[in-house]
């Protein structure tokens, strides 16, 4: 049978490897995790920053329909005056015919600037995001060297 110093120092030695290989195991699927949340945020940043490409496009076109249908307006109320014997481009006509042109123009700055900050919001969401994946990578370091550090405070208390 074996002495009692001799399964001591078995059952420590055991403990030991439990206690490293159970903080190897979880390490592991600490980096994983991590990997895993910064390979999410680059995919979202990504995301974001291409809403951001999108807003400021669709907001040029709709830009281009609202210059488009200002010229409409003013092409149809020019018509209308015409043909409706009032000179066009003298007194109440002229009057008419200049505000459409200055609201149509106001509608279309509008348009632009709407785009504009839409894409910000979507620029900032994509910094926040990317911050946030740097976040993770820092939290899942310092979680694997604490895991470390655990493990080895397990191993002195055991050689103790």
């Amino acid at each position: 049978m074996c002495d009692p110093v001799t399964v001591s120092v078995i059952a420590t030695l055991a403990s030991a490897g439990t206690t490293v290989y159970g903080a190897q195991k979880q390490k592991n699927s600490i980096r994983k995790s991590g990997k895993f949340n910064q390979e999410v945020s680059a995919i979202n940043e990504s995301l974001a920053l291409g809403s951001a490409s999108n807003s400021l496009i669709k907001g040029q076109q709709q830009e281009t329909i609202s210059r488009v249908n200002t010229e409409q307006l003013v092409a149809n109320q020019r018509t209308g005056f015409a043909s409706s014997g009032i000179v066009v481009g003298e007194g109440s006509s002229a009057d008419i015919i200049d505000q459409s042109i200055a609201l149509g123009e106001l509608d279309a700055l509008i348009i632009r600037d709407n785009a504009v900050r839409e894409s910000d919001s979507f620029k900032r969401e994509a910094e926040a995001i990317r911050l946030g994946g740097e976040l993770a990578e820092s939290r899942t370091k310092s979680q694997t060297k604490a895991v470390g550090l655990q493990a080895a405070n397990q191993l002195f208390q055991l050689a103790i």
